[in-house]
């Protein structure tokens, strides 16, 4: 029997990332429980992503591309755009209705930035450091969240890895992910469409 949903990701962050929060979060999603897989495709999930989709069709009902835009060759086109050519590439593979293709403008670490709160938490500092270390830093959070973020763990004694962004992601609050972030917004709709 196939597996309800395939992830295609740039890396192991994303994979916990993800993991987190449709797997162990789906309810605070509004989606029932999936079953999820994961591959990975650093650099190339625009791309190879597309390929591993089409021959692994049979094995999932679903399948969703979701790579960082900054560091994408897309880079210099709207996210929505370059979604846009994934999609009606996806599409021609027979992956029409049964796939969405997602940049994360600029990256997935946006996501993580969007709750101060749940930062600070599994930082184990006062949210009122987090905005003093970031004032310090002094650069624009929205266009470098994966650098803020390194900056705020190193100044919190902490290694930035996949399973710290994981915790992150367990406590922070979607709600506010999806009215900041279109890219969630994006997703969260789409696992809706499929999974409510």
């Amino acid at each position: 029997m196939p597996a309800d949903l395939l992830l295609i990701v740039e890396g192991r962050r994303d994979e916990v990332v993800l993991r987190t929060i449709i797997g162990k979060r789906a309810r605070d999603l509004g989606i029932k429980e999936v079953s999820l897989e994961f591959r990975h495709r650093s650099g190339a999930v625009y791309t190879e992503g597309i390929e591993v989709a089409a021959i692994e069709r049979r094995n999932f009902r679903k399948v969703i591309l979701l790579w960082d835009h900054a560091d994408s060759h897309y880079a210099n086109k709207t996210p929505q755009y370059a979604q846009g050519l994934v999609q009606r590439e996806l599409n021609k593979r027979m992956l029409k209705n049964c796939s969405k293709a997602i940049a994360v403008d600029p990256e997935l670490e946006i996501w993580l930035c969007q709750d101060w709160s749940a930062v600070a938490k599994v930082l184990e500092v006062d949210e009122c450091r987090i905005r003093q270390w970031l004032e310090e830093w002094g650069r624009e959070v929205g266009k470098l969240p994966k650098e803020a973020l390194e900056y705020l763990c190193k100044r919190a004694r902490k290694r930035p890895n996949a399973e710290l962004w994981g915790e992150i992601a367990f406590h922070a609050d979607l709600k506010m992910w999806e009215r900041k972030c279109p890219s969630f917004q994006w997703l969260c709709r789409q696992l809706r469409r499929w999974f409510s």
